[in-house]
């Protein structure tokens, strides 16, 4: 090994650690994985047993900005399962629809962090709109279900890895 192969493959686990943490999170918030119950914060008033209900509170729209969306009929259009699109923008920037990150040199825009080839895949020309993002965000994890016949995991993965990584390592 050269130190451009070590530092690629250092890269490459990384973004496999990366992918797992996030597959096994949604998988929990989607049931299908156990998950460690949370302890409720020190004087926090929504404690396990007084789940938040109704409209989000003004601490939330602040410090949790993807509570107060509801993706509801995006999930139902697309044959999701409830909470799907939540559990998976929770992942992306806290569902925050200003944020972006740059990597690679390609820049990932919004609530579920659309690329450039998504966006045009699904015909999303502002990116930062909740609802542009979401309706393409939810397209594109019905294709990915479709294409994965069903396997959420697999799904979940190709969103976060690109599909055709995916492909190569299920070919494998």
């Amino acid at each position: 090994g050269s130190d451009k192969f070590e530092k690629d493959v250092k890269t490459f686990v990384d973004d496999i650690g990366y992918a797992a943490d996030k597959m096994g999170k949604v998988l929990q918030y989607l049931g299908l994985l156990p998950s460690a119950p949370e302890a409720p914060l020190a004087g926090n008033a929504a404690a396990a047993d007084n789940p938040r209900v109704g409209t989000p509170s003004t601490f939330d729209k602040l410090f949790h900005p993807g509570s107060g969306f509801d993706f509801s009929q995006v999930e139902k259009a697309n044959k999701l399962p409830p909470g799907f699109l939540t559990a998976l923008g929770m992942e992306e920037y806290n569902l925050n629809p200003a944020a972006y990150h740059t990597k690679n040199g390609i820049t990932y825009k919004g609530l579920f962090q659309l690329g450039p080839g998504v966006q045009h895949d699904y015909g999303v020309t502002l990116p930062y709109d909740p609802q542009q993002n979401a309706t393409a965000a939810g397209m594109e994890m019905r294709d990915y279900l479709a294409k994965y016949k069903g396997n959420i995991a697999e799904a979940v993965a190709a969103e976060n890895w690109v599909p055709g990584n995916l492909d190569k390592d299920i070919a494998t």
